[in-house]
């Protein structure tokens, strides 16, 4: 993880480029052994994972979760371990009963039928879990089985995404555009880094605005205003759409970054059909305007 932060630094190389890495140096040990002990999540496991993604986001520790994997069209380190437990359970199911793994998985199930807890009876929680109880009974498999498994618990996972981000409310906002979890195209642009860091934190509520500072402050939704309107004598809570369309600090910054035709039609849907964009150029654009409107609010006491 170290030497895949210190040469990105150096080369910044792309995104799919350090998902390949990871994939063939990192998950391979996160996974070691996982046949045995990936029937159940393991949070130390999928931190590794997160602190990689939040890294490629340039997001910091207090990013939400969900909304990181969400950005790298990423699965948890789990369905690679309970599906690498899943083929080495078939693997036993098909070993001679005469050999040693054979011998070994025979006694663990009948342990399992008198009600031990072991390795088989987790086996058996996990089929169960995801509608395969069947093949337990069976002990036996169709053909194209692995491919129905992974199938389906990815599906779980996909459904298990959407109420997490749709359960935080620091997520509010990120709901409104964000419905697949799949890579932005944002990532594998060749747009600067420091923009894409900029546009991630802006999506994902990774940022000073008063909307998430105020959240960690306790303060209410709507007493969470912008100092800066506040000045002017105007009262409206600074949030991402308030600080593309609304903002008057950041006029000049708007006309200049952004189209004359999304500012004369600015409402909400305009809102989530900008953020939801794959069109290079209207990425590179706002990614350009959220910079500069980080860079401002820095410069300013």
């Amino acid at each position: 993880m170290y030497l895949i932060e210190k040469v990105n630094d150096k080369c910044n190389y792309s995104f799919k480029s350090a998902c390949d890495i990871f994939d063939k140096c990192v998950l391979p040990i996160l996974s070691y052994g996982s046949e045995i002990w990936g029937t159940s999540t393991h949070i130390c496991i999928e931190q590794v994972h997160f602190k990689f993604c939040r890294g490629q986001l340039g997001v910091g520790i207090n990013a939400a979760n969900f909304a990181v994997l969400g950005e790298c069209g990423r699965n948890r380190m789990y369905i690679t371990c309970i599906v690498k437990c899943v083929k080495y359970w078939l693997k036993l199911l098909a070993a001679p009963r005469d050999s040693l793994l054979g011998s070994s998985y025979a006694f663990l199930l009948n342990q399992c039928l008198r009600g031990k807890h072991n390795w088989a009876y987790e086996v058996k929680r996990v089929l169960q879990q995801y509608g395969f109880g069947w093949i337990w009974e069976n002990q036996s498999v169709p053909e194209n089985f692995m491919r129905l498994f992974t199938e389906r618990v990815t599906d779980c996972e996909l459904q298990q995404w959407h109420e997490g981000i749709s359960s935080l409310s620091k997520l509010k906002t990120y709901c409104k555009f964000k419905d697949t979890r799949e890579e932005e195209r944002y990532l594998s642009s060749t747009m600067p880094r420091r923009l894409t860091i900029a546009l991630a934190r802006f999506r994902i509520s990774s940022h000073s605005l008063e909307i998430e500072t105020g959240r960690q402050r306790n303060i209410s939704p709507e007493n969470r205003v912008c100092k800066f309107c506040a000045l002017c004598n105007i009262t409206a809570v600074e949030d991402e759409y308030h600080v593309i369309f609304e903002c008057c600090t950041y006029q000049h910054l708007r006309e200049m970054y952004l189209k004359k035709t999304i500012l004369e039609n600015a409402n909400e849907h305009t809102f989530i059909a900008l953020l939801k964009s794959k069109r290079y150029d209207d990425i590179l654009s706002l990614a350009n305007y959220i910079a500069s409107v980080f860079r401002l609010r820095r410069s300013i006491p």
